[in-house]
């Protein structure tokens, strides 16, 4: 089933027994989408209520993001468990940008927390040097003005063609619907190069917010 909650775009998947089933909570990386967890619903599913959901800046929700970023989207998370009756504690599964929201949702709302996965989550022993310099103000400009002329479906090509060859070390693999899924939410140029601001805000914060010390922090 899919809602809109305030502007963020939420799916939930309920126990294919129909009992009543500990929650999941999936949570995608930067400029991604929930789609990416398209495969893996379905199995979750027979054991667990799924839920997933767009963060604000990303795929089909129209809620704008503030500041501060993690903080945030980890508040987002605990609105829309509440609008779902959530009141257990959850498990959380985040990718990348996902995980360090994970890690922050467990921190803030450690009652409504059982645990926590965290893939390939960014910001425990640094960023990558290229993630920094792809996020400068000056780069973002200078890509924007540099792709001014591309039309908007060749400009969708290209962006699912980078993600799919930074996601994967085998981007043959990638589920077709997810790769397009994933550039068809950034058909709108605004809305693609506004990522710029959300990677900065993402970068700087985890610079400041030491996850290490957050994750030393958390009981579950």
């Amino acid at each position: 089933m899919h809602m809109d909650v305030h502007g963020v775009h939420v799916s939930d998947t309920r126990c294919v027994t129909g009992a009543a089933a500990e929650s999941v909570v999936l949570l995608h990386g930067f400029s991604d989408n929930a789609n990416t967890w398209r495969r893996i619903i379905a199995p979750l599913a027979d054991r667990y209520r799924v839920i997933t959901l767009d963060l604000p800046g990303h795929g089909r929700s129209t809620r704008p993001w503030t500041k501060p970023l993690l903080t945030g989207y980890a508040d987002i998370v605990a609105e829309v468990l509440d609008e779902l009756g959530v009141d257990e504690p959850v498990r959380l599964v985040g990718n990348s940008m996902g995980g360090c929201v994970a890690a922050v949702f467990a921190e803030r709302h450690c009652e409504r927390t059982d645990r926590i996965v965290m893939i390939a989550m960014p910001g425990i022993r640094g960023v990558p040097l290229a993630w920094r310099a792809a996020a400068t103000r000056p780069a973002v400009t200078a890509l924007r003005a540099g792709l001014a002329p591309v039309p908007a479906p060749v400009l969708q090509r290209g962006f699912g063609w980078l993600y799919a060859h930074a996601a994967s070390s085998r981007p043959g693999a990638l589920d077709p619907a997810v790769l397009h899924d994933y550039f068809d939410v950034y058909s709108d140029r605004e809305r693609l190069f506004g990522l710029g601001a959300i990677a900065r805000e993402l970068l700087r914060e985890l610079r400041t917010l030491r996850l290490d010390q957050v994750l030393a922090r958390c009981t579950v």
